[in-house]
């Protein structure tokens, strides 16, 4: 009959209007999400450019130190490294938790700040330190908890080497990874929303910090 065909054809109208509104959501969804992405991917280019710097401008700090002070552990007079020591805790400021001076063996010379019990100690056994001795190359450390804080710390490291390319010593600085731009990337991130997440990993892939306290 007339009617049952024209509640057929509502019927069919109302179902492919169904599917156009479903379509359209989805696209609009699938826009949103594709949005969401490329925000995201902007900001960790942004964060990871900060970053750079941020260890470039820490490296300059430990080497500059260098061109004031011979950095030499067999020297009888090490007032001038001490300063030095002291200059470039300064400027690293607060994203530093110290600065230690140690000789081609590995053990610590002098720290700023001053630590008399930790004068001595042997650090060659750190990734970091071995590989920078090794290498005789700069090297940046993976994230790890400092011994006395327990705070997220990156140490970033630089060979003293002697007029015959010898290395003498070592510069290793700390940084408190949560008081620098890896720290602002999480609050960036604490701050997206529900979706927004992040977190600091050392190289075992051990969650150090992180947007959620439930990662840690």
């Amino acid at each position: 009959s007339l009617s049952i065909k024209l509640a057929i054809a509502v019927g069919a109208g109302f179902f492919a209007l169904f599917l156009v509104l479903a379509l359209l959501s989805l696209r609009a969804v699938d826009q949103a999400t594709t949005g969401i992405l490329e925000e995201r991917r902007v900001l960790t280019v942004e964060a990871a450019a900060s970053i750079d710097s941020f260890v470039e401008q820490a490296f300059y700090e430990l080497e500059k130190a260098t061109t004031f002070a011979p950095f030499d552990p067999s020297a009888s007079n090490l007032s001038a490294e001490m300063h030095m020591l002291a200059h470039a805790y300064g400027r690293i400021g607060s994203f530093a938790l110290g600065v230690s001076f140690l000789d081609a063996g590995g053990r610590v010379v002098l720290s700023e700040p001053s630590e008399p019990s930790f004068l001595g100690a042997d650090l060659s056994l750190q990734p970091h330190i071995a590989e920078a001795l090794r290498t005789g190359q700069r090297t940046v450390s993976a994230p790890y908890a400092e011994r006395r804080t327990g705070k997220p710390t990156v140490a970033l490291t630089i060979p003293i080497k002697n007029q015959q390319a010898r290395i003498i010593g070592l510069l290793s600085g700390q940084i408190d990874a949560m008081n620098s731009p890896i720290g602002r990337t999480i609050e960036v991130a604490r701050h997206l929303g529900a979706t927004g997440h992040a977190m600091v990993v050392d190289r075992q892939l051990m969650v150090l910090a992180s947007t959620e306290a439930h990662d840690l």
